[in-house]
């Protein structure tokens, strides 16, 4: 609500309730650390959610001189991770954790790329710098998870839960959009409707069937990236959740690996375009207002709009310098018949890590980020309550689709929060499993 104030006023007040919230460390303040990252003026009214053109329903945004809550939360978890690892008496048990060792020890090179960055004056030039710094959320909100109790981790979880779905309803129903944790919304209310289907108690049953009928008809017709993120969570939702207790762990299985070998599937596919001199062909572009849902309109977005986007990307990486590079540099590419420079990122996660973190740091954020959700999978095992079933899902499921096609996992506005949240997850399965501290 204070959204609504002014500006400076709001990102005041909004700011001092963040601090509180991250200083505790709690479960129970995660629901209000996500209501934080919904900021009132980003709200916009959109005609249609494949095309996805905004009007600001704020009009023109104000400068302040505070910055707003959620651009720099990732700063202030990190930091408060950094003095736990200082000054705790426990801080040798962060040691446990190589995944936690592998973001720590690339930490002097990735300030090294923020130096780097920085005198280059980009205007994006903390951009790589803050990929790294998201990545490290996930182990705060592991320690969270660790840290609470389990009755105080559950509730926290059904709230998020709750927030989430009803954000994501009303969002479809008054054609409103904030920022991408929309999509991360939509993902966690397609779970929850999947699980209540799946259940064996009619009354719910029958109500998550008729509610779930009527977002077909938003989904078929939203961007591709909407349609995966919901497709996989009913997907994962049913082969996780229903079936045999060895059908279910057949199923982590082979997400462990799909989880695993995609980035690297992927990488192998675009380098290999790329070499073959694929980037110089003339894609066909289709028109989406006339495209109904079938193969033409997941060319238009791999070929027509994602694939000049990445091979450019690329290209800017392997040009550069490999270790220690300027990031935020505008991409140069030819875009739809037109020569542009491009400065709103690659469109992939994966390559937008490494062209502005570098080889080495890029390579451990991506590992960081893969290995992470892997983990949330074998939670997936563990966790025996509706609302952490749902999140792990769909946390899972957004990973999929939005690192693939999209960079928003690792923006500001989406990042601290989900990957927060997935630790939390993480650090909750391991306290069920061990009933003792990690960190």
């Amino acid at each position: 609500m204070v959204g609504w104030l002014s500006s400076d006023l709001a990102n005041l007040i909004a700011l001092t309730i963040g601090i509180f919230f991250i200083l505790r460390a709690n479960p129970e303040v995660l629901p209000g650390l996500l209501l934080l990252h919904v900021y009132p003026r980003d709200f916009a009214l959109i005609s249609d959610f494949a095309s996805m053109e905004r009007t600001l329903i704020s009009g023109s945004q104000e400068p302040t001189i505070i910055p707003n809550f959620s651009e720099i939360s990732y700063i202030l978890v990190v930091g408060f991770l950094l003095f736990k690892i200082i000054f705790s008496k426990n801080s040798q048990a962060f040691s446990r954790d190589r995944l936690f060792l592998l973001w720590l020890g690339v930490l002097p090179l990735a300030l090294a790329v923020l130096f780097e960055s920085y005198i280059a004056h980009n205007e994006m030039w903390s951009r790589g710098f803050r990929s790294y710094l998201i990545s490290g959320c996930f182990f705060y909100g592991t320690y969270i998870g660790l840290k609470g109790s389990e009755r105080e981790t559950e509730c926290s979880l059904k709230l998020i839960s709750g927030i989430a779905c009803a954000a994501a309803i009303l969002s479809i129903i008054l054609m409103v959009f904030w920022s991408h944790l929309v999509f991360w919304f939509i993902s966690v209310a397609s779970a929850s409707l999947a699980i209540r289907i799946i259940e064996h108690r009619r009354s719910r049953r029958t109500l998550a069937i008729v509610l779930f009928s009527l977002s077909l008809f938003v989904m078929l017709r939203a961007t591709l990236t909407i349609i995966l993120i919901c497709t996989f969570a009913i997907v994962f939702t049913y082969f996780l959740y229903s079936g045999t207790t060895a059908r279910r762990g057949r199923f982590r299985h082979a997400a462990f690996f799909g989880i695993i070998s995609a980035p690297i599937i992927f990488l192998a596919i675009v380098v290999g375009v790329r070499s073959s001199g694929a980037s110089n062909l003339d894609v066909a572009v289709f028109d989406i207002a006339g495209t109904d849902f079938g193969s033409s309109r997941v060319m238009l977005k791999i070929f027509s709009d994602r694939l000049p986007i990445w091979l450019a990307a690329v290209e800017q990486f392997i040009s550069g310098n490999l270790l220690v590079p300027v990031s935020g540099r505008p991409i140069s590419l030819t875009y739809f018949g037109d020569e542009i420079s491009w400065v709103y990122g690659s469109h992939n996660s994966i390559i937008e890590v490494f062209r502005n973190t570098g080889l080495v740091v890029g390579l451990a954020v991506v590992v960081i980020f893969t290995a992470a959700i892997t983990r949330v999978v074998s939670a997936t095992g563990v966790v025996n309550n509706l609302s952490s079933k749902v999140l792990s899902v769909s946390v899972i499921a957004t990973f999929i689709a939005g690192f693939l096609l999209g960079d928003f996992l690792i923006d500001l506005s989406v990042g601290t929060v989900f990957w927060t949240i997935a630790g939390l997850l993480v650090g909750y399965s391991a306290k069920i499993r061990r009933d003792q501290f990690v960190y």
